[in-house]
């Protein structure tokens, strides 16, 4: 595991040099959906920080990513939010 505090590092083999970089909060999410989870904008905020699930779900469609939305309704309250998932690929 990469050490949070070290945002490149030299990596030395093969006489061969290459930066890693610190995974971004996208990137996160994108490494969770892809374990076949579903995210909603509540849960990204506790698990990566993320403050606006929609901004990254946006980013990753545009890249390719085929996420579908399903919109939930909390019964107690009534209110409705997002849970976003990556759509199964079919071969």
């Amino acid at each position: 595991m990469i050490n949070p505090a070290l945002s490149e590092m030299t990596l030395r083999g093969c006489g061969a040099s290459a930066k890693v970089r610190k995974k971004t909060k996208c990137d996160r999410i994108r490494d969770h959906l892809e374990a076949g989870l579903t995210i909603t904008p509540v849960e990204a905020l506790r698990m990566y920080g993320s403050f606006c699930l929609k901004d990254i779900i946006c980013d990753l469609r545009r890249r390719g990513y085929p996420i579908q939305t399903e919109i939930v309704r909390y019964s107690p309250t009534g209110s409705r939010f997002a849970r976003y998932s990556l759509k199964k690929r079919t071969v």
